[in-house]
């Protein structure tokens, strides 16, 4: 076409390319998952998930073409110090609902961080890098390989251990539940100087409390963060769709559901964060328990021997057989000299044959 009809044709259509690293000397595994990425996006048909255009093969580079945005990436916004919450929680909100579509249609992003939210020149975000898709109901061995993917301070608790089969729409969530904490904080809520040490407190620690950090930051909205962050995903959202109508509710000023298990979320924390200790109580309450109904089970023994000694020594007694009805109460005293039952019935007796010194010694 003349020049003048292509000048706003490429203006109008400007892309970006995206190129597999590797060349011509990219594994069939990598090519394999770079052109999943691209088929996986290619199908998403949302507002706030960069679109994918085409894709091919040029002398062995690898590529796929999506919408071109030079408006930066989220986490340039969240370094901005003077940027309102609410527009923050506004652009968080269209990445929740952009994330809970592409769950909608069985595909699970595991690798969620403000970096890979890009931004329009107008300000509009747009999930994007799709490398480390996975298909809900997918069976491929690039997806069931038990290794840890994703990006360490964004990971959640399953991705951390890598525990095959584990990862699904949650633990997108979890990375969500990361993003608003900074959103909420300006800091993360694991930080460490190795890889190890961040997998162990993001498997075993809990984060600071937002309002502990910030005591500005509304508790409904420390109870959205936090629910997205349980340890174990059945007591998160269920994908991003439920966390961003938690996170619209809020933004009309209604009660959202987080709130509801807010006690339940503490008691879970405090269970998992004194196991060993709770672990002792319980032991020695058993244990305590064990002795006292021992004890009072041999009390219950002793005062059913005692009885029917008493009432052998009033039946010898009935009989005539005085001296060994005095005998037997008299091994009884020795034997249970605190028994009341022991001593009213051998003053019973005295005072039956007569011996009322006797009956007044049993007595004293």
């Amino acid at each position: 076409p003349p020049r003048s009809t292509l000048f706003p044709y490429t203006t109008l259509f400007r892309s970006a390319l995206k190129v597999l690293l590797g060349g011509t000397m990219a594994a069939d595994a990598q090519v394999h998952r770079f052109f999943r990425e691209a088929k996986a996006v290619a199908a998403l048909d949302h507002p706030n998930i960069v679109p994918v255009y085409g894709m091919g093969e040029e002398k062995g580079r690898h590529y796929f073409s999506m919408k071109y945005l030079n408006g930066g990436t989220f986490e340039e916004v969240l370094r901005k110090a003077d940027e309102p919450l609410d527009r923050k929680l506004g652009i968080f909100l269209k990445v929740c609902r952009a994330l809970g579509y592409a769950h909608r249609k069985k595909i699970v992003h595991r690798d969620i961080k403000p970096s890979n939210i890009l931004m329009s020149r107008e300000g509009e975000p747009y999930l994007a890098d799709f490398g480390l898709v996975k298909f809900i109901d997918s069976d491929s061995a690039l997806t069931q390989t038990g290794a840890c993917i994703g990006t360490w301070f964004y990971m959640s608790p399953e991705q951390a251990k890598g525990a095959k089969g584990k990862t699904d729409a949650r633990s997108d969530v979890y990375s969500l539940g990361v993003i608003l904490y900074q959103i909420l904080t300006g800091q993360l809520p694991f930080v460490a100087d190795h890889a190890i040490a961040l997998q162990r407190k993001i498997c075993e620690g809990y984060p600071v409390s937002p309002r502990d950090l910030v005591p500005e930051v509304p508790v409904a909205l420390e109870d959205i963060c936090l629910k997205a962050m349980e340890k174990s995903s059945r007591f998160r959202y269920a994908n991003g769709e439920e966390m961003g109508h938690d996170l619209e509710r809020f933004l009309k000023g209604e009660k959202v559901y987080a709130s509801r298990g807010r006690v339940r979320a503490k008691i879970r924390k405090y269970v998992r964060t004194h196991r060993t200790a709770l672990a002792m109580a319980f032991f020695l309450l058993v244990l305590g328990t064990s002795i006292f109904w021992g004890y009072e089970r041999s009390k219950s023994e002793k005062f059913l021997r005692i009885q029917m000694e008493c009432s052998r020594a009033l039946g010898l007694f009935t009989d005539g057989r005085e001296e060994e009805a005095f005998e037997i109460m008299r091994a009884n005293r020795q034997k249970y000299p605190t028994s009341l039952e022991v001593h009213l019935t051998m003053a019973s007796l005295c005072q039956r044959a007569g011996r009322m010194t006797e009956a007044k010694n049993a007595m004293d």
